[in-house]
């Protein structure tokens, strides 16, 4: 099973969720269903009834898992970054945890449509720290690389990064080719070369 390594582990919202992050990060957050993510995890019926109001408490619970854990050791790693370029190598270095190709939270941001409000607002929560970590670094770019600020939008090259970054972790997830992959990543890194330009007409 996901969990019993051979010993009973204690059944709190933590353990559980925990759980069942790794079968919704394989499978999608809207791809099983509440029961058979209750299957999947071998745990007893009655304590996700005991933990959990309802399904979107546990599909927010994940996703907190995910920041407090995954999110927060990788934003430690890319808060290092000096400009942009180090943290798209950062992020090309890191490694998920069980061999996963692509990060939790975008695929699940893909869906935020469809999951509950209280999901919908930890999606948000996250959504704005990465934005804010992304903003902080690209200040610094502009400081490093000695851009014309007057030409720069900071909130426009977040948002077209952060896009960026959803379509390549899609791509991973529905096992795009490597070709299709490299040349989203080559055309961000191509995004942020031209930055240095100082022209005003590399905005989108």
């Amino acid at each position: 099973s996901v969990l019993n390594k051979g010993r009973p582990i204690s059944l709190n919202r933590y353990n559980v969720s925990e759980a069942c992050l790794n079968i919704y990060w394989k499978q999608g957050i809207n791809n099983i269903s509440y029961n058979d993510v209750i299957k999947a995890s071998k745990l007893s019926k009655g304590s996700y009834y005991k933990l959990f109001d309802n399904e979107d408490d546990l599909h927010s619970e994940t996703l907190i898992n995910y920041r407090d854990n995954d999110v927060n050791l990788l934003f430690h790693e890319l808060s290092n970054a000096e400009d942009l370029f180090q943290f798209l190598s950062t992020l090309k270095n890191w490694k998920f945890k069980n061999d996963m190709k692509y990060c939790y939270f975008f695929v699940a941001y893909v869906e935020k449509y469809r999951v509950g409000i209280k999901t919908r607002k930890t999606i948000s929560n996250i959504e704005s720290k990465y934005k804010l970590l992304l903003s902080r670094i690209t200040k610094k770019h502009i400081e490093k690389h000695d851009i014309k600020k007057s030409n720069i939008n900071i909130k426009q090259i977040v948002n077209f990064i952060f896009n960026g970054l959803i379509l390549i972790n899609v791509l991973y997830r529905n096992k795009g080719s490597q070709v299709n992959i490299n040349s989203y990543k080559k055309s961000l890194y191509q995004f942020i070369s031209n930055l240095n330009i100082n022209k005003n007409d590399y905005m989108i």
